[in-house]
């Protein structure tokens, strides 16, 4: 059994490989993208993550982020 806080810090991780893997798509990281999306992917599973939601949802949390800083 999972805690919200558990959740939360679930999220966040993904949220941290999300960034990695936007950076190594942009060419600006050597890591391997496949290891990043095989380390998302093993999060969501290990924490009951739909994978869609919670990539829409770092993608939701990237973009708001960018405009803070605008």
């Amino acid at each position: 059994m999972f805690t919200t806080n558990d959740i939360i810090n679930a999220k966040l991780k993904c949220y941290s490989i999300y960034q990695d893997l936007q950076s190594s798509l942009a060419g600006n990281s050597m890591t391997d993208p496949s290891v990043l999306e095989e380390q998302f992917t093993e999060i969501c599973a290990e924490f009951g993550l739909n994978i869609e939601d919670t990539y829409e949802w770092c993608e939701f949390k990237n973009e708001s982020t960018f405009l803070e800083a605008i």
